[in-house]
């Protein structure tokens, strides 16, 4: 049951390659799909075009839907961020000219898909034997403009363009000799030559955004690095607060960045990777005399890619040392705080030490003064006594009393003492 599943969704997110004839022509537009897809004005788009060239649906999935006439066949891959209109030819003349198709289409057609044009590419088939490559052919398609190409497919065929956009419609022009080349080895090497296109293509997106980031991470660098200075400078606890502030003011709009930017370098790679898939797959050799088509691609697309690459990695350092220095400060304040948390515990058991040692000086004077009291009570008593005619020695027990009402009164205000506990 597990493998009719997995078959299941291989068929519907599956898109087999065409078979072409020796003498066929593809002509791929590319339109790059707006951020909020509007499914049903691609529906209309693409019904538009079915209806004015009168094409019959043969197939359809999520991902491929083909249509067909007699001599004419229509794929549309249906990628996450771009749409395919592949148009195969199967017989064309062998004049080596644009076919009339790219005229054929209604007013502003490409002008309505909700997106942009990406890239359009025609790509040519000839049958030809194996031999020195024609110059006088290459200069035919390709002008005076520098060519490009080699041999593909383990010899089995060779490639040629310049690379420059045609100026009548901007697409560019790949030539292909086919030596030994059955239907669908054309299908395949058709398909990598469209990718390649679309994935170099693709790729530039980024490269705006990178040196955008690049240029303004020259300034938020020397900014950072002033707040850093600082943290070593200030002491006091609200400037390195304020400095706190400001790092997670900065650390916001780097997220903020990291959030808008992420998704387009993490394509990017993944297209690098598919680029670099299907420059590989091509198994290129070289003709004598000429610049490879994936040295080429090489030369100019990688800086792209390294560009991206390097202000992503720059973004993701500039966030770490944020991080950093935002931790460094929030210890340091952490360590400042606590100083002054012991200089006041310090401060406060000073105070308390000289609370008490007043406390028991007063209580040392009001021990005196209530021995003092109470001994003249019992002088005044005695003498009252005394007075009455008993016979006693008043003298002799008031200095005897004062050891008694001494140790009482401190009886008395350790009592009092415990009860405040």
């Amino acid at each position: 049951m597990n493998d009719n599943i997995n078959k299941n969704n291989f068929a519907k997110h599956a898109r087999p390659t065409p078979s072409l004839s020796s003498q066929a022509m593809v002509y791929c537009q590319t339109f790059l799909r707006q951020r909020e897809i509007n499914s049903r004005k691609e529906k209309l788009h693409l019904e538009s075009i079915v209806d004015y060239k009168q094409l019959t649906l043969k197939s359809s999935s999520p991902r491929l839907a083909l249509f067909e006439s007699e001599e004419l066949e229509l794929r549309v891959e249906t990628h996450h961020e771009f749409v395919c209109y592949i148009w195969v030819l199967t017989n064309s003349s062998n004049e080596l000219s644009p076919p009339a198709l790219v005229n054929d289409v209604p007013e502003d057609w490409q002008d309505e898909f909700p997106g942009r044009m990406l890239t359009q590419c025609l790509i040519s088939f000839e049958k030809s034997e194996k031999a020195n490559v024609s110059s006088e052919k290459l200069k035919h398609l390709f002008g005076k403009n520098q060519i490009i190409g080699n041999f593909v497919e383990r010899e089995s065929a060779s490639i040629w363009t310049d690379f420059y956009p045609t100026p009548e419609h901007n697409m560019l022009r790949v030539h292909v000799e086919d030596y030994t080349m059955g239907p669908k080895r054309r299908g395949r090497l058709a398909q990598h030559i469209l990718e390649l296109e679309n994935y170099r293509c693709l790729s530039e997106i980024a490269f705006p955004i990178a040196e955008k980031i690049v240029f303004e991470l020259e300034a938020k660098e020397a900014y950072l690095a002033e707040l850093i200075e600082k943290i070593a400078l200030d002491k006091k606890t609200i400037k390195l607060q304020e400095l706190l502030h400001q790092l997670l003011d900065l650390s916001v709009s780097s997220e903020h960045w990291r959030c808008r930017t992420g998704h387009r370098f993490s394509a990017t790679t993944a297209y690098k990777n598919i680029f670099l898939d299907r420059l590989n797959a091509l198994e290129d050799a070289p003709a004598l005399g000429y610049q490879s088509f994936a040295s080429f691609l090489l030369r100019t697309t990688m800086p792209t890619f390294r560009t991206c690459e390097a202000a992503n990695d720059r973004l993701n350092v500039f966030i770490s040392r944020i991080d950093r220095a935002i931790s460094l400060l929030s210890t340091r304040i952490r360590s400042t705080v606590e100083q002054q948390n012991n200089a006041l515990l310090t401060s406060v058991d000073n105070q308390n030490r000289q609370q008490i040692k007043l406390q028991q000086t007063i209580e040392a004077f009001a021990i005196i003064a209530i021995s003092y009291n109470g001994s003249s009570l019992i002088n005044l008593l005695l003498e009252s006594l005394q007075k009455q005619g008993m016979p006693i020695d008043t003298a002799f027990w008031t200095t005897a009393s004062i050891p008694l009402v001494i140790l009482s009164s401190y009886g008395f205000m350790l009592y009092l003492r415990k009860r405040k506990r």
